[in-house]
Parts: C-alpha cells; structure tokens; sequence
C-alpha cells in the first residue's frame, strides 16, 4: 500500500515537472513573451516591448551626437558636427532588436522615430557671405530622426545660421535655415555598455 502511494507521488511529481519545464519553454518563446508585454504592460521575460520598466535601457529621451551634410542653394554640401538630445513620443528599449518591436503600426513607428534638438559644433560657412551662430554663440540643429540600428538614426532637418548681408555698407543680417542629412548616434551610454559586456 505504502509503496503504491509512493509510486504515485513520484509519478505525479514527474508529470508536474515536465509540464511546469514545457511552460517555461513556451513563455521563452519570442512571440509569446511580445504578447505577453502588449497584453499586461510592464513585465520582464527577456527581450520587452518599450513599456518595459528597465530604465537604464528605456527612456524618452536621450543624449546624440551625429554628422550631417550641409546644403545651401548651388553650393556643394559641407560637413557639419552636432551633439543634443532626441526624443522620443514613447519609451524606448534598445534591448529589443527592431524587427521585433511588438504593438500596433502606430506603437512600432513612434519608437522608431525622434525628433531630435542640437547644437552644431561649428557655425556652417557659406562661400562669399559671412556666417555666425543664429543664436547668441549656438547654431541650433532640428532634425527628425529614423532608428536605422538599437543606437544609430538616419536624421534630416535644418542647421539655423545668421548670414550678413553681403554689402560692406550694410550691418544687416537675418538668420537662414540650411537644410541637414546626416546619421546620429543615441548615447544610451548604460544599456550600451550593458550590451557590450554582454557575452
């Protein structure tokens, strides 16, 4: 009698186990952990949409360097360096590769793209004119971003410089927006080096 018991309980504790380790392996699935977060919100199981709380690696803004090309009307285009910040209309975790961003198009798209606010590090020349920064000693940069890589964003928009008036008799000057190309970088220093010690 006591060995049927026996026999029983480790028979149960077997089914159990492998019914709790299929249970683990179907949660790990990629797929289900996505639905899982879009359905729940904040949870950890891994790779997690944005609305996961793991700040180091989710934020609405964060700090970018990048390189543009300057065009002004029939010049050839300039180079020009630029740090700031990008924002972001919701959170952003750069733990989940692109391709598996979950949520509806909308979601997807806005954690895609930033609008991003800089300062150039150099004022921008313009052949025969003479330039300065449009802002006290800044040259402010707004540009529209694309998460092209977890850090790295295709960016356009304009380089805002003052311009003299070319007439030597003349003290006047107005401020010019040259339009800007150029790729960026996200500095989300922490989740980065994470990612880079990461084995």
């Amino acid at each position: 009698m006591t060995q049927d018991v026996l026999s029983a309980l480790q028979t149960a504790q077997s089914q159990t186990d492998t019914l709790t380790a299929a249970l683990i392996e179907a949660l790990n699935a990629t797929s289900v952990r996505q639905r899982i977060v879009v359905a729940t919100g904040p949870v950890t199981l891994g790779a997690q949409t944005a609305t996961a709380a793991t700040r180091d690696a989710v934020n609405f803004a964060v700090p970018a360097a990048g390189v543009s090309f300057v065009w002004w009307p029939d010049q050839s285009p300039a180079l020009v360096g630029w740090g700031g910040v990008s924002f972001y209309s919701t959170a952003v975790d750069r733990d989940v590769p692109l391709n598996e961003l979950a949520g509806a198009p909308g979601d997807v798209f806005r954690q895609r793209v930033s609008l991003t606010v800089a300062v150039a590090r150099s004022t921008p020349s313009l052949p025969g004119y003479t330039t300065s920064p449009a802002l006290g000693s800044l040259s402010p940069l707004v540009a529209g971003g694309l998460r092209l890589t977890h850090y790295a964003q295709l960016t356009a928009g304009a380089v805002f410089v003052r311009v003299d008036d070319p007439n030597p008799a003349s003290a006047a000057s107005s401020v010019h927006a040259a339009p800007v190309v150029g790729l960026s970088v996200d500095l989300a220093l922490v989740s980065l080096f994470q990612t880079l010690q990461s084995p």
